[in-house]
């Protein structure tokens, strides 16, 4: 698979444990956070019918993620549309005017098992600190299927 290039508004898939594919976008890019980009991911999936990428819906979370598995194309480019994302959302932004310290990159296997999770597919509380999941989700987002 070719090498993609990550650039601000692309929006791309994420494969999840049931062979479906959760919606992200790129935000922003971040050099000087590790090379980092800023990626939002939505509660819309490939198995959505009449799915519709032009019409992004609020974000689940938005996080500084490695960009491994975007760039080699296993989270696939589907598109560049418009960054409809309010800069609230953007994560650590009382940590920019310090030269980013404090903020925290997330590794994209770790965003594909919070997504993986967010649908019910792994346990929520799996991880070492059993509440690691709920904290990557937005203020106000609760998990999918759960009140």
């Amino acid at each position: 698979m070719p090498r993609q290039i990550a650039k601000v508004g692309d929006t791309f898939w994420v494969p999840i444990e049931d062979n479906s594919s959760v919606l992200g976008q790129i935000v922003e890019i971040q050099k000087e956070v590790l090379n980092s980009i800023t990626c939002a991911f939505f509660t819309v999936r490939n198995t959505d019918e009449n799915c519709d990428i032009e019409h992004l819906f609020s974000p689940i979370s938005v996080q500084f993620v490695t960009k491994d598995l975007f760039n080699n194309g296993t989270w696939s480019r589907i598109a560049n549309t418009p960054v409809q994302i309010s800069s609230c959302k953007l994560p650590y932004r009382e940590a920019e005017t310090d030269g980013w310290i404090g903020a925290t990159v997330i590794g994209s296997g770790n965003i594909q098992m919070f997504l993986s999770a967010f649908f019910g597919l792994r346990a929520w509380d799996e991880m070492h600190d059993s509440n690691y999941y709920q904290k990557l989700l937005l203020p106000g987002v609760q998990r999918h299927g759960y009140a």
